[in-house]
Parts: structure tokens; sequence; C-alpha cells
């Protein structure tokens, strides 16, 4: 399995599957399709938030790291 049904893409407005261009050059390249996006972006977000958030947000990134659920508005700015 690959291609659309793996991965359909980013939607930035009202255009809709928005490939990743990394993903695409990588799978050109290998021709081999893989989550090439996976390992691009750091953990100092995380990092961050365990070092510096409040009890409430630690205990949900504990929540997390134990396969655990939360919920949590999203406040679209």
């Amino acid at each position: 399995m690959g291609g659309k049904k793996w991965y359909d893409g980013f939607t930035f407005g009202s255009q809709r599957d928005v490939y990743n261009p990394w993903s695409i050059i990588n799978y050109l390249k290998l021709k081999e399709f893989k989550p090439y996006w996976a390992n691009t972006s750091s953990n100092s977000l995380v990092s961050k938030l365990i070092q510096e958030g409040t009890a409430e947000i630690k205990m949900n990134m504990e929540t997390l790291l134990e396969q655990g659920q939360i919920e949590t508005p999203i406040d679209p700015g």
C-alpha cells in the first residue's frame, strides 16, 4: 500500500492534496513509499513543554507516553 491511500497530503485553504516536497523527491529517488517526512523535525518543543510546562501539561505528556489519550480544545488563533 502507498501513495494517496497511505498519505493524502496537506490542505491549505481550499487547495487539497498538497504533498511534502521532501517525500516526493525521496520517492522519485528511491522508488519506495516510506514516511520520509517523519524524521525531519526535532523534539525541541516536547522537551520545552516537559521542562517549562504546567503540571497539567506534564501530566498530559505522561499520559501520552503511556499510550493513553487526552482531549484538549484547539484555539485557531
